[in-house]
């Protein structure tokens, strides 16, 4: 999800801009600040992270 400068952060987190890379750490509640390149996009630089669900046969190890 892409966040625009001004409005409040929704969860703390590193958040990078689209346009050039700039990364910022911000807390809940901060505002999005204008970034230096002047592109106010920002999107969460971590990805996903995707676990596998408990009961799902690939999580399980392999039997010895």
């Amino acid at each position: 999800m892409v966040y625009r400068a001004g409005l409040p952060t929704p969860l703390t987190d590193v958040y990078r801009c689209d346009n050039c890379g700039h990364e910022v750490s911000l807390s809940r509640g901060d505002k999005f600040p204008p970034c230096r390149c002047g592109d106010a996009d920002w999107d969460n630089a971590r990805e996903e992270v995707v676990t596998p669900r408990r009961d799902d046969e690939r999580a399980k190890p392999a039997a010895y």
